[in-house]
């Protein structure tokens, strides 16, 4: 018996002491965000008020010119005035994914989101174009705008970020710049990134393939009194080019159709963020 009145006595005292600490301790509770709907035009969205009619012109005209191509790709700049608590990454996928940014068979989208509370910026890329711009290379392009965006430039530093996105969707699906930017003076040479790098991993890999050759003794023999020559070389220098250059034509003959809205692409998952 007195054993039941000890156990009782214990499991009142933890209840007592769990409910003193739901009273004294706050419960941070954020509600889900309330995601926005896309703008009339679709391709830009600026709730935080930070790009100049000139720029959102700039946009809405360059994705006009890509209704007009067979692959349609769509770069989309938004900017909000907070993520409501969530982490930007998470905000742009749900973003994207809502208004369904690139074609749903291409998945060929890109998203460039800023939020003006937080100080924070990211890329979110769809499948179709993460050969084009790869995660290091589109931390490049913030970082070469992050000076601007650190001294409230936000104007001038989203117009440069996007006009050297649409210059590398371009050259990924051989668009000609003069066509899509049509109307608009841009200096492509502002915007040269050094031409073609290579990534660490792709580094690593190299100096791996001589290490084993020099080591391994080219590993076999392809003839007599000859070594088998390997091909990984040439497909890991392939690889550093970043981009596949599938694509199609620069010219025309497409749907059109686009009319300012989301064709169901998807995320990819790839893209870079930036605080500042």
């Amino acid at each position: 018996m007195k054993r039941i009145w000890k156990s009782s006595l214990i499991f009142r005292f933890v209840i007592a002491c769990g409910l003193m600490f739901l009273y004294f301790t706050p419960l941070n509770v954020h509600a889900a965000p309330n995601y926005p709907d896309p703008s009339t035009e679709f391709y830009v969205y600026d709730e935080a008020d930070l790009l100049s009619p000139e720029t959102e012109k700039l946009i809405i005209d360059v994705n006009k010119h890509y209704e007009d191509t067979t692959e349609q790709p769509q770069v989309v700049v938004a900017t909000v005035d907070s993520l409501e608590g969530v982490s930007i990454d998470e905000y742009a996928v749900e973003l994207f994914e809502k208004w369904g940014i690139g074609g749903k068979k291409l998945d060929n989208g890109v998203l460039v989101l800023m939020s003006a509370q937080e100080r924070e910026i990211r890329f979110e890329v769809g499948y179709g174009l993460e050969g084009a711009l790869t995660d290091s290379g589109t931390g490049a392009i913030l970082d070469r705008n992050i000076e601007d965006l650190k001294n409230n430039q936000f104007d001038t530093a989203l117009k440069n970020i996007f006009t050297e996105t649409a210059i590398k969707v371009n050259k990924e699906y051989q668009f000609d710049n003069d066509v899509i930017f049509s109307g608009h003076q841009v200096d492509e040479s502002q915007y040269d990134d050094g031409g073609t790098s290579f990534s660490p991993v792709i580094i690593i890999l190299i100096v791996f393939f001589f290490a084993s050759s020099f080591f391994g003794g080219g590993g076999g023999k392809g003839g007599p009194g000859g070594r088998r020559s390997s091909s990984i070389l040439p497909f890991l220098i392939g690889m550093s080019a970043g981009g596949s250059n599938r694509g199609g034509f620069g010219g025309g003959g497409g749907f059109g159709g686009g009319g300012g809205f989301g064709g169901g692409g998807r995320s990819g998952g790839g893209g870079s963020s930036r605080g500042f």
